[in-house]
């Protein structure tokens, strides 16, 4: 029988059943097209204020007893089995399209930037007097780039792992240029990645 989930930390327009909640999930498992966490599919729908964390959690779990998500061989990560695949098929339809495309948006971005985590080592070590942060920007064979920055402060090292982890490419590109003098490539480069994000966000 369904209930009302709770609506604390709930936008207005925001999920408000059990029912509706199992649905947008499975939607966003079949959107991401790749395995994800259960902690990854609560974040997303968290931060978006589209579900209370209490009724996603609960949503998450029943989802795995009631064989709608299937754990693949690496503990952890999920995928939609047939149920899974028929009940976001089926019914996501019945969602507002403004909670599937928030939804959908914030678990790519999650997933995105955990990619670029995985292919960019950032540590921040604590130093006499501040903090050393290196970066480690990997390929499939050499190392792209290594380097290490010392900063006075723990915040500033925060903030410039959070700006590298939004544009590696860019980074990368610029600290090319500059030791090479090619800025008239890096500014072309730049150029047209900002009219493909133009393009898409009007999209």
């Amino acid at each position: 029988m369904d209930f009302n989930a709770l609506s604390e930390g709930v936008r207005p327009g925001g999920i408000t059943t059990t029912h509706q909640i199992i649905i947008l999930l499975c939607y966003m498992v079949r959107g991401a097209g790749e395995p994800v966490t259960l902690e990854q599919l609560a974040k997303a729908v968290v931060e978006e204020e589209l579900v209370n964390y209490f009724e996603v959690t609960s949503a998450t779990q029943l989802l795995v007893e009631k064989g709608h998500l299937t754990e693949t061989e690496q503990k952890g990560l999920y995928v939609l089995s047939p149920l899974g695949e028929q009940t976001a098929l089926e019914f996501e339809k019945n969602l507002p399209a403004s909670v599937k495309d928030r939804a959908m948006g914030a678990l790519i971005n999650i997933l995105k930037l955990l990619h670029r985590e995985q292919e960019n080592n950032i540590d921040i070590v604590k130093t006499d007097d501040g903090y050393e942060l290196s970066l480690v920007m990997k390929d499939i064979g050499s190392d792209l780039l290594t380097v290490k920055m010392f900063f006075p402060t723990i915040e500033q090292c925060w903030e410039v792992k959070k700006r590298i982890l939004n544009d590696p490419l860019t980074v990368y590109k610029g600290i090319f240029s500059i030791l090479t003098g090619d800025y008239k490539t890096f500014g072309k480069l730049t150029e047209q990645e900002e009219t493909e994000t133009s393009t898409t966000e009007e999209n």
